[in-house]
């Protein structure tokens, strides 16, 4: 980028600078090379450093663990079918009593519900922290868009500065003809008068100049805030890659609830003492239904959830080493 290129007001929807701020700044702008070098370099290294943050925080998280636990429920929930309370038929069912079967029942489902809580339990952890990855991403965006909003009163007051700077004269490299020894003034002078008329070389338009340091680290300043505003759309992003999937896990944690405090109370162990009843497999049936289709809607969700999270890690992988290069 060139230093009239570095002039363009600042973009990306940006407030304009405070006017004073920039004018203080600009006053203790100076040519010296050290000072150029590292002109802003608070604002420039925390916007570097969120840039870095922020492609590491829209990256991280996996919905594959919660998507296993989905499963794991599903199968433990499945294999308790209410038919194993029916007597079985043929001559097996002769020797079946019915407390046998209930008794049989109970402790299958006390096992399964114990492994099912654990699961919610763990569900409802990683739920949380998908949560709390949302707030934290809301968060970096703010962050970002304050230091974007920072770094842009520097690189005002330094373009302002460069735009009121003299034109400098071009730097002209020394060509081959201008190496030569050092020879006496007297015989300088007499080739001088020998050889005619000395040609002036002036600098032409199209010789190149050296740019001032501070249009160098201005350079560096909007590379690295270009950077960061493709950082905010990112963040969005990722936010609503999941943004649903805790509120769905919030459901399938309290389905599992429900589904253990009606079968409790069915298979008659929600007082004390085990109860002498005899369940409805079609009550049990229905519970367990609603359940696993609480489960599938759950399941079908993160999958949907993790491609896009692919999608994006897919889209920002050619980008991890933009903030090495903008620094």
């Amino acid at each position: 980028m060139t230093v009239a290129g570095s002039q363009a007001p600042p973009g990306g929807g940006a407030p304009v600078p405070d006017a004073d701020r920039v004018a203080a700044i600009r006053a203790t702008i100076t040519d010296e090379a050290g000072a150029c070098a590292t002109f802003a370099e608070a604002e420039h290294t925390a916007l570097t450093s969120l840039n870095t943050h922020t492609l590491a925080r829209a990256r991280d998280g996996d919905l594959g663990e919660c998507l296993m636990l989905l499963g794991h429920v599903r199968d433990r929930v499945a294999a308790l079918d209410p038919e194993r309370l029916q007597p079985r038929r043929g001559l097996a069912g002769l020797f079946d009593s019915r407390g046998a079967r209930l008794k049989a029942f109970r402790a299958a489902w006390v096992s399964t519900a114990s492994a099912v809580g654990d699961a919610a339990a763990d569900l409802g952890t990683r739920g949380g922290a998908i949560a709390t990855r949302h707030t934290a991403l809301e968060n970096l965006w703010a962050e970002t868009r304050d230091a974007i909003a920072a770094l842009d009163v520097p690189i005002a007051a330094a373009r302002a500065w460069l735009a009121d700077r003299p034109s400098p004269r071009p730097v002209i490299a020394p060509g081959p003809d201008d190496l030569y020894d050092p020879v006496e003034p007297q015989a300088d002078a007499e080739a001088a008068h020998a050889s005619g008329p000395v040609e002036v070389r002036e600098a032409g338009p199209d010789i190149p100049t050296l740019p001032h340091p501070l249009a160098a680290r201005l350079v560096a300043l909007e590379a690295v805030r270009a950077v960061a505003l493709g950082r905010l759309p990112l963040l969005r992003a990722a936010q609503n890659a999941d943004c649903g999937v805790p509120a769905r896990i919030r459901e399938v944690c309290d389905g599992i609830q429900a589904w253990q405090a009606d079968w409790r109370d069915a298979l008659g162990l929600a007082g004390r003492k085990p109860k002498k009843v005899q369940p409805d497999p079609a009550r049990l049936i229905q519970a367990r239904t609603a359940l696993t289709d609480g489960l599938a809607r759950a399941e079908q969700d993160l999958k949907m959830a993790g491609h896009r999270r692919d999608e994006l890690n897919t889209r920002t992988a050619p980008d991890r080493d933009a903030p090495r290069q903008a620094a």
